[in-house]
């Protein structure tokens, strides 16, 4: 089991760009893939995917992968 310390360590939020401007910060990936619907990848495609920015060159989306900046 995980201490908070931990969790709060791995924790990361998904930031939703579109030709450099920002369209959404999620807190996961699963609300990013709801919230863009069938423009993305599905979400088991990406999950698996084993890096911290994902780029679609087709539609000019990106997904970056970043650490809060916040300490509650």
């Amino acid at each position: 089991m995980k201490t908070y310390q931990e969790r709060k360590e791995s924790k990361k939020c998904f930031v939703l760009l579109k030709n450099k401007d920002v369209l959404g910060v999620f807190g996961s990936l699963k609300s990013v893939c709801d919230y863009m619907g069938s423009r993305l990848p599905s979400y088991w495609t990406l999950v698996r995917k084993k890096t911290n920015k994902y780029e679609f060159k087709d539609n000019d989306y990106t997904i970056h992968v970043v650490k809060p900046m916040f300490t509650p």
